[in-house]
């Protein structure tokens, strides 16, 4: 099978699948079924990684078999990329700083963390849309 024809802005929308699986996995993680035994809660943690597994080797597979990007494709990428991290890192630092104190629990802190990663990543996919769709380089 030769190279896959993927464009960036199908492989950004691809890479929310693993982001959200982060949430889902905490998720599960700190509510386990109720009358849950200890072999049950392995199991469940076992089919959760190994779903995770899954879904990151085949993009690891996708990305392989892509073509070769073009200058453009990569330089709106990495803007994509400097322009979520640094938003990331603001919102991680405003919820590690501000909420921490004001909120003494685990598992909001967790949310938050969880859902400003997602955030992060859908917000990379709206960039390169942006930014494919203007041609803007």
């Amino acid at each position: 099978m030769g190279n896959l024809k993927i464009s960036i802005r199908l492989w950004t929308k691809l890479q929310l699948i693993p982001a959200a699986s982060v949430l889902v996995n905490y998720h599960m993680s700190i509510h386990p079924p109720d009358n849950a035994t200890d072999d049950m809660i392995l199991r469940q943690s076992l089919i959760r990684l190994v779903i995770t597994l899954l879904i990151v080797a085949a993009l690891v597979l996708i990305h392989k078999k892509m073509d070769v990007m073009d200058e453009s494709a990569k330089q709106i990428l990495n803007r994509a990329d400097s322009l979520s991290f640094r938003l990331f890192f603001m919102y991680s630092g405003a919820v590690v700083l501000g909420v921490s104190m004001v909120v003494n629990s685990v598992k909001i802190i967790g949310y938050l963390i969880a859902c400003g990663f997602l955030a992060a990543v859908v917000l990379r996919a709206i960039i390169v849309h942006i930014l494919d769709s203007r041609g803007m380089v």
